[in-house]
């Protein structure tokens, strides 16, 4: 059953992006049923399936084993509403993301339950040079505690962490990512630009855990 479709596109870096009107909500889980398809036609009415890449493919497995609720969704790319929320260290918006900028950016989040355990999710990619800048190191605290660390290696990249609940206080948290690796671009690669770069950021979820978190869930406390 056809449910959405369209025929505009626009160019999106080395690919297309497009946009349908789904009638009604689905979860990742529904995708990685297969309950839901997004078939191709080309110019000759040939189908393909597309297919999601990896680690958002991971994303909507850690949501399925891991209930929770998602409270805010950040969209670092061209039009997204990551300017509501980024403080120090970022770069301009561009189409599909955005540059961390410095060793040091910071956003603000609020929690609609003080007091309950939560997480972040984000999807991103680092900047790197081969041999002489093969990953990125990313700590990301709250205030003085450092929550996680990232090491992260080429190619986009799905981050998760958890934020315990004694730092889930009323209001908004300020999230601090140090980027130790962060490197001048032009200082490494045939390129004008001489931005402090480290980390592009893509999109990034506040998702508040719910009790109900199956026995999968990674990032329940054992006793």
């Amino acid at each position: 059953e056809v449910v959405a479709s369209t025929n505009e596109f626009e160019q999106s870096g080395h690919g297309w992006r497009f946009k349908v009107a789904f009638p009604t909500a689905f979860t990742g889980a529904d995708i990685l049923q297969e309950r839901i398809n997004v078939i191709a036609i080309d110019h000759r009415g040939a189908p393909s399936t597309l297919r999601i890449d990896g680690a958002v493919q991971l994303g909507f497995i850690r949501d399925a084993l891991t209930p929770s609720e998602i409270e805010t969704l950040i969209d670092f790319g061209s039009g997204g509403n990551s300017v509501e929320y980024v403080q120090q260290g970022w770069s301009g918006q561009e189409p599909q993301h955005t540059w961390t900028e410095g060793h040091q950016s910071t956003i603000a989040l609020p929690f609609a339950m003080p007091g309950a355990r939560y997480g972040i999710e984000i999807l991103a990619w680092p900047f790197i040079a081969g041999d002489k800048l093969p990953g990125q190191t990313m700590h990301v605290s709250i205030g003085e505690t450092r929550i996680h660390t990232f090491h992260v290696g080429v190619g986009q990249q799905l981050l998760e962490c958890e934020i315990s609940s004694e730092l889930t206080q009323a209001g908004k948290a300020i999230i601090r990512f140090d980027l130790p690796d962060a490197t001048r671009a032009s200082d490494l690669v045939a390129s004008p630009d001489g931005r402090i770069l480290a980390m592009a950021f893509r999109r990034l979820k506040l998702k508040r855990y719910l009790e109900t978190a199956s026995a999968f869930d990674p990032y329940r406390r054992r006793g």
